[in-house]
């Protein structure tokens, strides 16, 4: 699976478009300007300047955040595959199983559970907020579980985290 390619544009030149590629793609101003071998001003300047620049800029943008979007959705799929195969194996560990229902059952549901977000209630840029923040706490939630883990494996180690989570 490939990024989608910008449409050709007759009036951007090789360097724009290669420029659109990058940031479209997250790559900075700096590092995109440096790989084509022109000031980062430059890229600043077409971006106030040049209408074909912007729009061909705010498409691939918006073509590789659904792409993203897409892959994204493939590997959820994938994931939950990969857990129902560990959960279903008689012959997977009891910590793989373990690991797998922890997984499940800990999934983000931010800010409480049973709580879901309103139908398009916010504006896109207050829903991108939450869904980062949303996703920053998965990732804490995980480490938390992860270390909660590692420690209820190995004896030796400290207690002193799984004492403070229950305080």
């Amino acid at each position: 699976m490939s990024a989608p390619a910008t449409q050709p544009n007759p009036q951007l030149t090789p360097v724009q478009t290669q420029i659109i590629v990058a940031l479209a793609q997250g790559t900075s101003h700096t590092v995109a300007a440096n790989a084509a071998g022109i000031h980062r001003s430059t890229i600043y300047e077409w971006q106030k300047t040049n209408p074909a620049f912007r729009q061909a800029l705010e498409y691939a943008t918006e073509e590789y955040r659904v792409f993203i979007c897409e892959q994204l959705t493939e590997l959820s799929a994938k994931a939950l595959n990969t857990l129902d195969d560990i959960l279903s194996d008689p012959k997977a560990s009891a910590g793989a199983r373990l690991r797998a229902s922890l997984a499940i059952l800990n999934r983000p549901t931010y800010p409480e559970k049973g709580w879901t977000l309103p139908a398009s209630v916010h504006s896109s840029r207050e829903e991108q907020v939450i869904r980062n923040f949303a996703a920053l706490k998965m990732d804490y939630d995980a480490f938390r579980m992860n270390e909660a883990l590692s420690r209820a494996g190995d004896p030796t180690k400290s207690d002193t985290f799984l004492d403070s989570e229950a305080a």
